[in-house]
């Protein structure tokens, strides 16, 4: 359905994200087909980092557009599983050894949350996962707040 939707509707906008929701901060929006060929490069990537069709990639994310386009490419290329990122790290750790998650894709760093760490210390009790991808929404923010995260 997205091939056919990015053909069809190529310049209409598929999604739209604002990491806060102040008129005057940054936002983003993609269209089809920026969509589809982002979810194509993370279906691709996922590949490439031998995740194969029948392997979990766990999810550990609020909601953004890299959300969705993990969520997507994830299922183009193999399971994914979405996990609920306010979870404590042993919950997070029990989720991803019971679905023998290889991969998982979660947070840097990033102000305000614990995201990053609590995925750290879940993934060190989980040794089947061998793969963890970091996403940074530092580009989200205004420059004096994007500095500080570094």
């Amino acid at each position: 359905m997205l091939p056919r939707t990015a053909r069809k509707f190529p310049d209409r906008p598929a999604l739209s994200y604002q990491l806060l929701s102040v008129p005057t901060d940054k936002s983003l929006t993609l269209t089809w087909r920026a969509f589809h060929d982002q979810v194509c490069q993370c279906a691709n990537l996922f590949r490439a980092l031998k995740l194969s069709e029948t392997d979990v990639v766990a999810l550990v994310l609020p909601n953004t557009p890299e959300t969705a386009v993990a969520t997507i490419g994830g299922m183009v290329s193999g399971i994914v599983n979405p996990v609920n990122p306010l979870l404590e790290p042993e919950q997070l750790g029990a989720i991803l050894r019971e679905t023998k998650a290889k991969g998982v894709v979660t947070l840097k760093a990033f102000p305000k949350t614990d995201i990053a760490q609590k995925t750290a210390e879940a993934v060190r009790h989980a040794p089947g996962v061998h793969t963890v991808l970091e996403i940074d929404l530092s580009r989200y923010l205004a420059s004096p707040k994007a500095g500080s995260c570094r």
